[in-house]
């Protein structure tokens, strides 16, 4: 992450703050995602109301339709990867299925992409559903 997300982050009175000035209320439970392959962490805050996904970009300004910092529902970061996901499995040029090309470093497995964003939003979803004990 960039070292001012980092400082974010890390920083449980900027957090409340940032939430508090978003009317993000009624916390219910709060996590730091990390998700390396996407080049992206999330800020997952579960509250009475909804699910907010807060994207911390640190490889570059994501190509799935999200901002850095931008509060985002569950339903609105499926819709954000849905269509790259379907865009990944129809296009034909990619390498499907190789070992990753150490002389070509823009190639990319397309299924290694579709499984870790699927896997990261099971386990996400997955997450949001259990049960806390208020603190």
């Amino acid at each position: 992450m960039f070292p001012e997300d980092i400082a974010f982050s890390s920083n449980p009175e900027e957090i409340s703050k940032f939430l508090e000035e978003n009317q993000i209320e009624n916390i219910n439970s709060f996590f730091h995602i990390c998700i390396s392959e996407l080049g992206t962490d999330f800020l997952y805050v579960n509250t009475d109301d909804n699910e907010y996904f807060i994207p911390l970009i640190y490889n570059v300004e994501s190509s799935y339709g999200y901002k850095n910092r931008q509060i985002l529902t569950r339903n609105e970061l499926v819709e954000k990867v849905e269509e790259p996901i379907k865009r990944l499995e129809e296009n034909k040029n990619l390498d499907i299925g190789s070992s990753p090309d150490t002389t070509n470093p823009n190639k990319i497995n397309k299924y290694a992409i579709v499984l870790i964003l699927s896997l990261s939003i099971f386990l996400i979803i997955l997450l949001s559903n259990r049960k806390f004990k208020k603190v």
